[in-house]
């Protein structure tokens, strides 16, 4: 019974989803609120309903934030392997760290970190986690950690919900070849303007247009003892 309501709330959120009216909205959340807590009622230890409840609760106006936090936290208690729950949790902390957008909150930001790293354990190729940890290391200008995170960012695969990382960081996007260049970027503040050149040339080989990569590369070229000419000729 807790899963056919859980299902049944899920129908509703994929129809609010699609709706264009805001009263069309509004009567679909309300739906989908009433069946994801009769879901919980019947079984208080479902992790995805909490974790449906989570999502609901910041989908549309009025967006309850520490309604949000507290769906998530139920839910990792009730499975501490639920990655819809840690995933929630790190973006609503992200969200209320002020990262990219102010000073960083610490103890928002500790907390959205240690998210991030539990969406990571469980999904190693999560390219959002990596992004952010990379982000949060750079905020707090841990250089080492930062290229650690960047690393397994580029290996990670490229995610179709980019929203939320789009709208944090200004638009900047969760592509492999976005982490390369904040890779190159970051080695060449770690003077390793060789490992920076590497990649970068990497870069322009698949795509000689990227103006971006071409100018840091640009940048960095003097730095790099004799090793400009060769780079060039790989292109």
């Amino acid at each position: 019974q807790a899963l056919a309501k859980l299902f049944e709330g899920q129908r509703y959120m994929w129809k609010l989803q699609r709706m264009q009216s805001q009263a069309g909205r509004t009567g679909q959340r309300k739906l989908a609120k009433d069946a994801f807590e009769a879901s919980v009622t019947l079984d208080p230890t479902l992790a995805e309903a909490h974790t449906a409840l989570s999502q609901l609760a910041v989908a549309v106006p009025p967006r309850d934030i520490e309604e949000g936090i507290r769906q998530a936290e139920l839910a990792v208690k009730a499975d501490r392997q639920n990655i819809g729950g840690h995933r929630m949790l790190a973006r609503l902390y992200t969200a209320k760290s002020r990262l990219n957008s102010g000073t960083l909150e610490s103890p928002f930001a500790d907390k959205a970190r240690a998210e991030w790293r539990e969406v990571a354990r469980l999904d190693p190729r999560n390219a959002e986690a990596w992004a952010f940890l990379a982000a949060f290391a750079e905020a707090r200008n841990n250089l080492n950690e930062q290229i650690d995170a960047l690393g397994e960012w580029v290996a990670a695969f490229s995610p179709t919900d980019v929203g939320f990382y789009e709208g944090t960081m200004g638009g900047s996007s969760l592509s492999p070849e976005t982490a390369n260049l904040k890779l190159a970027s970051a080695f060449t503040k770690a003077g390793k303007p060789g490992e920076a050149a590497a990649i970068l040339s990497d870069v322009i080989a698949d795509d000689p247009e990227n103006a971006e990569a071409i100018t840091l590369l640009s940048d960095i070229a003097g730095s790099i003892d004799g090793a400009y000419p060769q780079l060039m000729g790989r292109f």
